[in-house]
């Protein structure tokens, strides 16, 4: 039963084995529609595993190989795939030790994130527009929880209050309105 769920899987699941010879002795076949590479490619060439990882990230992969990773540790790479183009790849690993305690394969799941990491990068570039439009209008602009906490204030804002907006966030903007105000608010 285990069998056929991780041949349904979209995470590329595999066990490396570092002794008694280096190479793959499973890759799931989630592998050619995550890399372009199939399972098989993988077993014929022991090094292609390594060579998939982004130049600037094998120093990352070295560690793991050379068991100088935590057990079950989980890291970010970059792949590059069979057609040349970018994959980001969160990899959990857990190290295979013989019963004198020498790491002798390595077992892992790899995850496709380049979607997610890419929402966030949009998020992150919509947020900054947001601040750069707002910190540029001549009107106090601000943002803030249903308890009044502020999360967001303009530059008009601290020029108002005469304060950075580092000592207004967190604070209540309801700390700034009379009190005979507070129930009109």
């Amino acid at each position: 039963p285990f069998f056929h769920l991780i041949h349904q899987a979209d995470d590329l699941i595999y066990r490396y084995e570092l002794a008694p010879r280096r190479g793959f002795s499973f890759v799931s076949p989630s592998s050619t529609k995550m890399t372009g590479y199939s399972p098989e490619e993988h077993y014929a060439d022991p090094d292609l595993g390594f060579k998939l990882v982004h130049p600037d990230d094998r120093h990352l992969l070295n560690a793991l190989a050379e068991g100088n990773q935590n057990e079950n540790s989980c890291v970010t790479l970059r792949w590059l795939r069979k057609d040349g183009s970018l994959l980001w790849v969160e990899q959990k690993n857990g190290p295979i030790l013989d019963k004198k305690g020498r790491l002798v394969a390595i077992e892992g799941i790899a995850r496709d994130i380049t979607d997610r990491l890419r929402a966030e990068q949009k998020f992150r570039d919509s947020d900054q527009r947001f601040r750069e439009l707002n910190n540029n209008l001549p009107v106090m602009v601000c943002e803030f929880l249903p308890d009044s906490t502020l999360t967001f204030v303009n530059q008009s804002y601290c020029e108002y209050f005469g304060m950075s907006e580092e000592e207004l966030l967190g604070r209540r903007f309801l700390d700034f309105v009379p009190k005979e105000d507070h129930e009109e608010v």
